[in-house]
């Protein structure tokens, strides 16, 4: 009974020295035409680290079909899943669109880059986790969608979490 209350205890412990949070993309878009000139839309979600740690970051985007968007090459810059700031960048998983750390107070842009006509919307789950001490939140995000036909650009936004920290 005693190993079994320290081996309780060891886990309490454990699980109390790692934070995480989630919160729900409600849209994204991304179509580009006429090879990147004139006509495309694309959609940047903004994900900001409010924490004084390095937290481990997952965004998952569905297609409108509900299947994972992925990549596969596990560079940031490159292929069809971007973003900026993100070290240990990985987007090669069958659970997720793209992983990777993001330093304390830093923001990291996030895009799907579509070749030629290609459209992908749909909607996202964004994750964080860390293993330093548990802050209640880490992550503030927030996405903008621009439409730029022929010379003419409008934007909108899609909250994430209200505005609200996660």
């Amino acid at each position: 009974m005693k190993l079994l209350s320290t081996v309780c205890l060891m886990t309490l412990s454990l699980s109390a020295l790692a934070g995480s949070g989630q919160a729900y993309l409600n849209h994204f878009y991304s179509a580009t035409h006429s090879a990147r000139t004139a006509n495309q839309v694309d959609g940047v979600i903004y994900i900001t680290n409010i924490s004084s740690d390095p937290v481990i970051v997952t965004v998952t985007l569905y297609n409108d079909q509900g299947v994972i968007i992925s990549d596969g090459d596990d560079l940031a810059a490159a292929g069809k899943l971007k973003a900026t700031n993100a070290a240990n960048y990985s987007d090669s998983s069958a659970y997720f669109s793209m992983k990777f750390t993001l330093a304390p107070n830093a923001t990291s842009q996030v895009w799907v880059d579509n070749p030629s006509t290609a459209i992908d919307y749909g909607h996202g789950l964004i994750s964080w986790w860390n293993e330093g001490p548990e802050p209640e939140t880490a992550l503030i995000a927030h996405g903008v969608m621009y439409r730029s036909y022929s010379g003419n650009v409008g934007y909108y936004s899609v909250q994430v979490n209200e505005g609200k920290p996660f």
